[in-house]
């Protein structure tokens, strides 16, 4: 079972990212759609009701640092979100595999980083604490309460892109679909009603907001079936639709990508939960390069768990992971 503590690699993962930031090393920094807001002086009260509100709300703090840091702060408010990212895969890890990460995994894991605007880190953050609270639903190893928070969270950390918030949603909602069948937990009359009274506009917002976005990209593109397919354009999809504009340039860089997707094809059935992890990021990668990134994170764990398994070195008999 994942330890609950602060690891002592998200730690060293905050200095590292100060440290970079610092010396000018590495600096991550604000997308347009948040950026055009705070140089305009939006306050996030004006843009209750707008589409853009939740990503705001995330990346405001950023801006307050980097108005009391000039060029540093908001750099320094994502390194915060790099050292989660450090601590939430390493518990990932720990959920599917029963161990930390490689030191191959971790390469990998860490270049990725390297390459991110903000945006991308705080994505990568959200979906990571949705992976994790996933496979506790799974495993019935999460309380009702810090579930609900953790669900919220996530959902409002992917606000920071459509596409992200659409498979992190879409992914939370099935699992807790599958462990109210599957697991079903007994709790007081009191209880249950205070935690749908909290639940209630949550979900209600979390729902609107799926409407709303998935809606305005439809729109964006073209609206109904037009839409959809100029979607697919944007990410894996554009394979499906046989365009040849630099196909042979993504499906190289995608190609690991992809055999992990063939892989998940071949695999025993039913899937696992990482697996179907990893089918939700392919199948949102579908749609969107950014969204696919996703699946490098799970496809890692993926990977390590069945080395290991080859070997069988750790896996425990009865593992439920892939």
């Amino acid at each position: 079972m994942a330890s609950s503590k602060l690891p002592a690699d998200g730690i060293v993962a905050l200095l590292a990212a100060t440290f970079l930031t610092g010396f000018g090393l590495k600096t991550f920094e604000a997308w347009p759609q948040v950026l055009d807001l705070w140089q305009a002086e939006v306050h996030p009260i004006l843009l209750i009701g707008h589409p853009h509100l939740f990503r705001y709300l995330v990346a405001y703090p950023g801006f307050m640092l980097e108005a009391y840091l000039p060029s540093l702060g908001f750099s320094l408010y994502v390194g915060l979100f790099f050292a989660a990212n450090v601590a939430l895969w390493r518990k990932l890890s720990l959920l599917v595999c029963e161990r930390k990460p490689t030191v191959w995994a971790w390469a990998i894991f860490l270049a990725a980083h390297l390459a991110m605007n903000g945006r991308g880190v705080i994505a990568w953050t959200a979906w990571l604490l949705c992976a994790c609270t996933c496979l506790e639903m799974n495993r019935g190893e999460i309380q009702a309460g810090r579930k609900l928070v953790a669900m919220a969270g996530a959902s409002l950390l992917a606000a920071v892109s459509t596409g992200v918030f659409m498979v992190t949603v879409s992914a939370l909602t099935y699992f807790h679909w599958k462990a109210s069948r599957t697991r079903p937990k007994k709790m007081s009359r009191l209880k249950r009603y205070t935690l749908y009274l909290v639940a209630t506009p949550i979900v209600f917002v979390m729902a609107n907001y799926f409407a709303t976005a998935l809606t305005k990209n439809l729109d964006f593109y073209g609206g109904g079936l037009t839409g959809a397919l100029t979607m697919l354009e944007h990410g894996l999809g554009v394979f499906l639709l046989g365009r040849s504009t630099s196909i042979l340039l993504v499906l190289t860089a995608l190609s690991p990508l992809l055999a992990v997707a063939v892989l998940l094809m071949i695999s025993g059935r039913p899937m696992r939960p990482a697996q179907t992890l990893l089918a939700f990021a392919i199948g949102g990668g579908l749609f969107g390069f950014t969204v696919l990134t996703l699946a490098i994170p799970i496809a890692l764990i993926c990977f390590q768990y069945r080395a290991a398994n080859r070997s069988r070195k750790f896996i425990k008999p009865g593992s439920y992971a892939i």
